[in-house]
């Protein structure tokens, strides 16, 4: 029972490693005209969140279809512009 349970876990270890070592996947098309998102100069910034606040933004995110930067975005913007 020990040596099966070993060999389970020992598969799903390596498994995950293959699927760690894998390059991330594009979401959504490839924007090879520069007309989407990135059509748009960003710059990049850190932010310091709350553990569950991040996890919460990133669930709506994920529910939205969109990315936690956006959504921090689009939150930005709201707010801006009142």
């Amino acid at each position: 029972m020990t040596s099966e349970l070993s060999q389970q876990t020992v598969t799903l270890n390596i498994a995950n490693l293959e699927r760690l070592l894998q390059p991330p996947q594009q979401r959504g098309k490839r924007d090879t005209e520069g007309t989407g998102r990135m059509a748009i100069p960003r710059e990049q910034t850190t932010l310091r969140l709350r553990p569950e606040l991040k996890r919460a933004a990133a669930a709506a995110a994920a529910l939205q279809g969109i990315t936690l930067g956006d959504l921090i975005e689009q939150a930005l913007v709201d707010y801006l512009s009142k």
